[in-house]
C-alpha cells in the first residue's frame, strides 16, 4: 500500500512502531543517527500532510494531537527509571531542533517543531484525564507520565509549569490515600 493510500492515523502508527523498535533495542544499539532518521521521517510525514492539507485548518492540528497522544501513550508504558525514557526525550528534543520554516497561523503563529505545537495542550489533557489520579488502577502509569512531564519540562521541550505545580500540590497538600496510591503520589512528585 502506498503512502498516499494510508490515512494519517495509520502513518503515525507506523512512525510510533518505528519509535518502539528504537526504544526496545536499548540505548547501546542506536545512536544519534537513528534518532535523526526517526525525527526526519516524522517531519517528512508532516510535510506530506502540509502539502496535501494546508488549507484544511483541522487536519494540521489533528496531526499534532494524534502524534503527541501516541507518544504520550507509548511513554505511559515505560517504567519511570528506564533508560528508554531518556531515549524518547532525546528523540523529541531532536524533533524540536528541526527547522522546517513552517508557521501555523491558526495556532497563534507557532513554528512547526521548534514550538512543538499542541504538545502542552495534549499533556494538559492527559493530566486532566481520569487515569491521571494516583488512586487510579495504574499507579505506575501515573508515575511514568509524571516522569515524562518532568523530563520534557527539564529539557525545555514543554513549558508547562502548571503540570508540575498540580502534581506537587496534589502530593503535598491533599490528604494522601493509603497503599500504592500514596506511594504513587509521592513518587510522581519526586519525578
Amino acid at each position: 500500500m502506498s503512502t498516499a493510500q494510508l490515512n494519517i492515523e495509520e502513518l503515525l502508527r507506523l512512525r510510533v512502531e518505528e519509535i518502539s523498535r528504537f526504544l526496545d533495542a536499548g540505548p547501546g544499539q542506536y545512536g544519534e543517527v537513528e534518532v535523526s532518521l526517526i525525527a526526519a521521517s516524522i517531519n517528512e510525514l508532516f510535510r506530506e500532510l502540509w502539502e496535501r492539507e494546508f488549507q484544511n485548518e483541522d487536519k494540521i492540528p489533528e496531526f499534532f494531537r494524534r502524534l503527541w497522544n501516541l507518544i504520550i501513550s507509548l511513554a505511559s508504558r515505560i517504567q519511570p527509571e528506564d533508560e528508554r525514557f531518556d531515549m524518547l526525550v532525546r528523540l523529541l528534543k531532536r524533533l524540536q531542533s528541526l527547522r522546517s520554516g513552517l508557521v501555523l497561523p491558526w495556532l497563534g503563529m507557532v513554528a512547526v517543531w521548534k514550538d512543538m505545537p499542541l504538545l502542552g495542550e495534549c499533556l494538559r489533557e492527559v493530566a486532566n484525564s481520569s487515569f491521571m489520579t494516583a488512586t487510579s488502577s495504574s499507579p505506575i502509569k501515573w508515575i511514568s507520565l509524571q516522569s515524562l512531564f518532568a523530563r520534557l519540562y527539564g529539557k525545555g521541550i514543554a513549558e508547562r509549569t502548571d503540570l508540575a505545580i498540580w502534581v506537587l500540590r496534589e502530593a503535598l497538600e491533599e490528604s494522601l490515600p493509603d497503599g500504592s496510591a500514596r506511594h504513587a503520589m509521592l513518587e510522581g512528585a519526586c519525578q
